[in-house]
């Protein structure tokens, strides 16, 4: 099945089965559905999107285009009440610019990022439709936006209109940009707030005598909290204060009560405008290394979430997203981790009445050093950061943001990054920044964000010592219980579940962290397969505590929540074990099959003996006076190629389940299709050992006859048989290799002389190299350069074929040299 596929490759070779168009449905949207100062665009029929025949609704997303293109249009009826107009976007996927009546209103360079700008009026037509266009396109570069390398475990890039956008009517605005910020002095809490007065409350008020601001707290029960009278209406601007609170009006993960603040404007005390909003007020800070929330430590139970679009097809978004997080919520976690995305803004009106601290990524993840010298990332990230603050700061759920996943902190231009971007970081309301840094031991002693996040690809437990060692202060574990296993073994779900419970442990017990997130909510679909899914189809990654139906695994259905219960006693976890004796059996039998005809042929052992002592692969049959016959030449061929792919194999099959391994071939071999079949091939003795031993029982017969070419070019008589014999007779040493290959799996298995038996292979390939650098030159009596000539033709057949292959990504050595700085993650 595998060798048809690389057949099927030159036909299909970018072709994905799985891709598809997704349209599932917007559902019912509290908060958005009741407002009357908006025109809600998303709800619009007769969308014409580039590619499809006719007129389709949203949402509408997909897997397999790179560019969408959605166009429609819409009255707008003139209002003098209206004042200001504005264009508000809960993010798109993909690379964002809209134009309305041609003229560009937005350009958002991340995907899922929410953003609100001010549309100059003089756009709007009144007399005619007004045409919006929106171009949504999927590749990114630093220069645009925020590239995606490609990584196993990361969710398939998507490109469409998934979440809410609309035009906000503004009527009436007395103030704006409410900030606070909470303090704590001896045993009194005080909050300091700020707003803007807008110029056009007060512009309308020809006479002005007698005006005056109100501004007033009122609690969840409509009493005063706090009330005053501002007397400086004449001059718009900043206004700030000062109150002392109590407790009892924080926003907690139990009471989730808001508070209504409201400013008005009035004429001797009598009211004539009041603008309200609700206000969430609580406080999150770092201190000593300690998230502190509300003034109390609490204990992080999270756990991570995915988006899974793919698994959204038909149904409801918004029933969905309350789903997700009401089961959450009812398992007893109290945070939730967006991997690598911003959420939909309604996931955060959800959670601010569920109570839950939210935790989302933006997309920077093991990114090379160099892309941290590019001016354009740094302003990409600070305007991404300052539109997702801006759209967010309203919500007491937004507790803190990943400015960066699996960074390599030790690079001057990485740090100096991140020195200028929190220095530009604006805080109108109490969150958190975070990063995720790479186990280095070069991690500068200041800190380059709040705090620091503890991400692996393995259970942590197994690398206690190397984070024990590290001086770097994590504060929270990222990806809690993070297993590669197989999912077709059978006891998967047992052993998943005692790695999560072991980690839990090692997190709380031996490391001593705040808490962290449990991997992961709900099965998630990947973007490439690896050894734990090759054999789904679907790339479905299986550490879910619900699978993709939203049906909770029966060993996840316990009493309590994982991090209430680590202080049992936790049975020893699954120890990566793969013994096989298929490498030793056919090398038994191989071997016994070329002894054979050793011991037939008298002249076969004689010339084997004499070639070893040659400086150079042997030919002639000295005793006779003729060549030595073909097939002689061939069992020799037919045993050094079975003694190396068998050597090779051994570490081919050992090493095919490490993750680090296969993000390495992953970057040099980028097609998904292809890929596959790599993962397929090395799970098997059986397929690993005939491709191996074809490549090196063919390469030197191709050497062979290029020296017949040569040797006819060059008018030299040479006689294919002797071309073949030096070839295939210059690997004669290989045989002392015999024993190796035999105990090489088994040394593997117990992580015995892995670098000595590298070396001594490294030795045996050179070795044979030389032989063969003489024995060509004894031949045709050339030059080196013309031996090297041929040395190099008979290895760019290999090189042409995975040229062909090889389709880098940009920067993809950059990359590959991070991956290599990041091998501490697996």
């Amino acid at each position: 099945m595998a060798f048809l596929r690389i057949l099927l490759l030159f036909i299909i070779f970018s072709a994905s089965i799985y891709a598809k168009d997704y349209r599932p449905n917007w559902g019912n949207a509290p908060g958005l559905d009741s407002r009357t100062d908006l025109i809600a665009l998303y709800k619009m029929d007769n969308w014409t999107v580039t590619g499809l025949n006719g007129s389709t609704t949203l949402p509408f997303f997909s897997d397999s285009r790179d560019t969408l293109i959605f166009t429609n249009s819409f009255s707008f009826s003139a209002d003098s009440t209206i004042k200001e107009v504005y264009f508000k976007s809960l993010g798109f996927h993909g690379r964002a610019t809209v134009f309305l009546n041609g003229n560009q209103i937005l350009k958002q360079p991340n995907a899922s990022a929410p953003a609100r700008i001010k549309i100059n009026k003089q756009f709007l037509l009144t007399n005619s439709p007004n045409q919006i266009k929106i171009i949504l396109i999927k590749n990114a570069t630093v220069d645009n936006g925020f590239p995606r390398f490609t990584h196993l475990y990361t969710e398939p890039e998507y490109i469409g209109i998934v979440r809410p956008f609309y035009l906000e009517l503004v009527r009436s605005q007395i103030f704006s940009d409410f900030a606070y910020q909470v303090s704590k002095v001896n045993k009194s809490f005080i909050l300091d707030y700020s707003y803007k007065i807008s110029s056009r409350a007060l512009a309308s008020y020809k006479n002005k005598s007698g005006l005056a601001f109100t501004e007033s707290f009122l609690d969840s029960n409509n009493k005063v909290i706090s009330r005053r009278r501002v007397p400086s209406f004449q001059k718009s601007g900043l206004i700030k204060n000062r109150i002392k609170i109590s407790t009892k009006v924080f926003w907690t993960l139990d009471t989730r009560q808001f508070i209504t603040f409201s400013v008005g404007i009035n004429r001797f005390g009598k009211s004539i405008e009041e603008n309200k909003i609700k206000v969430a007020i609580r406080d999150v800070r770092v201190e000593n290394n300690v998230i502190s929330f509300n003034f109390t430590k609490p204990l992080i139970k999270g756990v991570t979430f995915y988006e899974n679009l793919g698994f959204k097809d038909g149904s409801n978004l918004y029933a969905a997203m309350l789903n997700e997080l009401t089961l959450i919520k009812a398992d007893g976690f109290n945070a939730v981790r967006f991997m690598g995305h911003i959420p939909d803004e309604r996931f955060l009106r959800i959670a601010d009445s569920l109570g839950l601290m939210l935790f989302m990524d933006l997309p920077l993840r093991r990114y090379p050093d160099i892309i941290f010298k590019k001016d354009a990332l740094l302003e990409n990230l600070k305007n991404t950061l300052a539109t997702t603050i801006d759209n967010f700061k309203k919500h007491p759920s937004f507790f803190a943001v990943g400015v960066g996943q699996e960074i390599v902190l030790s690079d001057p231009a990485t740090q100096k990054f991140y020195i200028i971007l929190n220095g530009s970081t604006e805080r109108p309301v109490p969150f958190l920044t975070y990063l995720a840094p790479i186990l280095t031991k070069n991690t500068p002693p200041e800190m380059l964000a709040d705090f620091y996040m503890l991400d692996m690809y393995t259970p942590i437990r197994s690398k206690i010592d190397l984070i024990s060692a590290s001086k770097i202060p994590y504060l929270l574990a990222g990806k809690t219980g993070f297993n590669t296993l197989a999912t077709g073994n059978p006891k998967y779900s047992l052993q998943h579940k005692l790695i999560l419970q072991n980690d839990i442990k090692a997190v709380q017990n031996d490391f001593k962290l705040q808490g962290g997130f449990l991997e992961t909510f709900q099965d998630w679909r990947a973007a490439k397969p690896s050894y734990q899914n090759i054999t789904r189809k679907d790339n479905l990654v299986k550490n879910g505590l619900y699978d993709s139906t939203l049906t909770k695994y029966e060993w996840a259905a316990q009493g309590e929540n994982f991090w209430d219960n680590a202080g049992t006693e936790i049975l020893a976890a699954h120890k990566r074990n793969k013994p096989s004796n298929v490498f030793s059996i056919i090398l038994f039998f191989g071997s016994l099959i070329f002894f054979f005809f050793y011991k037939r042929y008298p002249r076969f052992s004689e010339n084997y003996r004499r070639s070893i002592k040659h400086p150079y692969g042997f030919y002639v049959d000295m005793r006779e006076r003729r060549i030595i016959p073909i097939f002689i030449s061939f069992m020799l061929g037919f045993h050094n190629a079975l003694i190396l792919s068998i050597f090779v194999g051994s570490f081919i099959y050992f090493a095919n389940d490490s993750l680090l391994v296969q993000e390495v071939i992953n970057v040099l071999i980028p097609n998904t299709e292809i890929f596959s079949t790599y993962l397929e091939i090395s799970k098997s003795e059986l397929m690993i050992i005939p491709i191996l031993f074809l490549f090196f029982f063919i390469h030197p017969l191709l050497i062979g006859f290029l020296l017949k070419v040569i040797g006819v070019l060059t008018k030299n008589y040479i006689r294919l048989r002797q071309a073949l014999a030096i070839g295939l007779w210059s690997g004669a040493p290989i045989i002392f290799m015999l024993p190796l290959s035999f105990a090489a799996y088994h040394l593997l298995i117990k992580d015995l002389f892995v670098l000595p038996m590298v070396f001594i292979f490294l030795f045996f390939i050179l070795w044979t190299h030389i032989r063969l650098m003489n024995g060509i030159r004894v031949l045709i009596l050339s030059k080196y350069r013309l031996i090297f000539l041929v040395l190099l033709l008979s290895y760019i057949l290999p090189l042409v074929i995975f040229g062909f292959f090889f389709i880098p990504q940009p920067m993809w050595y950059d990359y590959l040299i991070t991956l290599l700085h990041s091998r501490t993650l697996f």
